[in-house]
């Protein structure tokens, strides 16, 4: 039987962007990340995006590959690989698209990192996503949408650092818990 451990919560107040696990414990075999982002800027476009770390500090270069697949409603509305990244994709989407209040876009995140602490093996995730814009292109009416992303790491090192940011302004209530899971 697996066993499932809460490692860290962290809740953004006032001055904060991102979450940040580190150290990440390598004593599980996998970590699952879970949270929600609320947005309050005005950008044209958030994505929900990750870097990883080891111990020389954030991984760096091209080296995030991903599939994702995006609905609107009934319709398809993105599927597509992205390759030679500087960040793993969690969700892009159209949050943040308008004049917003604060914490109108909201977008709630379960991601698995697979292999995160074996260096014989590239690090890989999986994520489901879903956003509800409550205003977006001058409308009222909202748009929901889902995402389920995967993708791999092109590089085996150890992780001991993962970040979780937006390329929006984060409104204060975003939070994100960190869970560890082993086998017994």
């Amino acid at each position: 039987m697996a066993t499932m451990e809460a490692i860290q919560t962290t809740y953004l107040e006032a001055g904060l962007s991102f979450f940040d696990l580190n150290p990440v414990p390598a004593t599980y075999e996998y970590i699952q990340a879970v949270g929600q982002l609320k947005s309050s800027g005005t950008s044209n476009a958030t994505s929900i995006w990750f870097q990883l770390g080891d111990s020389g500090g954030l991984l760096s270069g091209s080296i995030y590959s991903d599939f994702q697949m995006a609905g609107l409603g009934g319709t398809i509305e993105n599927v597509a690989p992205r390759t030679d990244q500087t960040s793993g994709l969690i969700y892009d989407a159209a949050t943040g698209r308008g004049t917003q209040s604060d914490g109108e876009s909201i977008g709630n995140f379960i991601i698995n990192f697979f292999d995160y602490a074996n260096a014989n093996k590239n690090t890989s995730w999986s994520s489901t996503t879903g956003v509800q814009d409550s205003y977006i292109y001058g409308s009222t009416s909202g748009d929901r949408r889902t995402a389920l992303t995967q993708g791999v790491v092109a590089d085996a090192s150890t992780v001991t650092r993962i970040i979780i940011a937006s390329t929006g302004n984060c409104a204060r209530g975003s939070y994100c818990t960190f869970y560890g899971i082993k086998s017994s």
